[in-house]
């Protein structure tokens, strides 16, 4: 039970402690009497939680610094093209093997680029797939042994 509050007398089918604004917590009670936000045997679970909650907050920020050193050190000065169709693709292949050839980024540079390009794909590829699925899925049934046209939109 939490320092701060005393538990409530008054029944109301919920769990017996205060919420933080001081009315009733309305939430359904465990086998203690109170609910997982106050139990006193989870107190050291929703510490650890809490604690979790913290680290995580850390790591993305931490991850948004590398990014932003990465981008840096790769020397990318425009935001990354969207890669959301094949000629989008295509042209940062051919900008990505410019540079190279350039010398602005190193070839092991490029391969992490390109493993994003193969990325990129995997979900054109896949979206297209969902398309096509859903048109089957709406396409009218047809006699045995016709056959079906499917037409295949630009992802």
């Amino acid at each position: 039970m939490s320092e701060r509050t005393e538990v409530l007398t008054e029944p109301h089918g919920g769990c017996p402690a205060p919420t933080k604004s001081g009315e009733a917590c309305l939430m359904r009670p465990m086998p203690d009497g109170f609910c997982m936000a106050h139990s006193p045997n989870r107190a050291e679970l929703r510490r650890e939680q809490r604690s979790r909650g913290g680290k995580l907050t850390q790591a993305r920020k931490a991850l948004a610094k590398v990014k932003r050193d990465a981008i840096a050190k790769l020397g990318i000065e425009t935001p990354l093209p969207t890669l959301d169709s094949v000629e989008a693709c295509q042209e940062f292949v051919v900008q990505t093997a410019g540079r190279v050839l350039r010398q602005e980024i190193s070839p092991a540079q490029a391969n992490a680029l390109t493993n994003l390009i193969r990325l990129s794909k995997d979900l054109i590829s896949l979206h297209l797939d969902v398309q096509l699925a859903d048109e089957l899925v709406n396409e009218p049934p047809t006699e045995k042994g016709s056959r079906r046209r499917i037409s295949v939109g630009q992802a």
